[in-house]
């Protein structure tokens, strides 16, 4: 499963690209109310860019990994990444309340996660808009 993880990925960014370049690949229609998808054949010169063998993908992948890792060592690398700080990995029997906090450029974000043990938790959330004085 994790092999596939990364072809999936590059798959979802592979069909980003083909509908940037034609965005007449995907209709979304609701005229009935229901929601359906009509797809529209991609040109050749779309279809051709996306055509990757194995060994292209493999370099793909671990191009991808390389610089995940200069950006998690804060190298100069295009990938952004912040560290976790985690120590261990979850085991589920974690318990307590802890607040994520996120501010962007137009809502803060609040979280508030009740961990009950046994995998068991809780979430509440809530989203404000953030207004700019002049």
């Amino acid at each position: 499963m994790r092999r596939w993880a990364g072809c999936t990925l590059l798959l979802l960014l592979a069909l980003d690209v083909a509908v940037a370049l034609n965005p007449f690949a995907l209709l979304f229609c609701k005229a009935t109310g229901k929601s359906c998808i009509a797809t529209v054949p991609c040109p050749e010169e779309v279809t051709s860019m996306l055509d990757v063998d194995k060994h292209k993908l493999e370099a793909m992948k671990n191009q991808m990994i390389l610089q995940m890792k200069e950006g998690l060592a804060g190298g100069d690398s295009p990938m952004l990444m912040l560290p976790t700080h985690l120590s261990q990995k979850p085991t589920g029997a974690e318990t307590g309340s802890y607040l994520a906090l996120d501010l962007g450029g137009t809502n803060f974000r609040v979280l508030k996660v009740v961990l009950k043990g046994k995998g068991k938790f809780d979430v509440h959330s809530s989203k404000h808009k953030v207004y700019l004085s002049p």
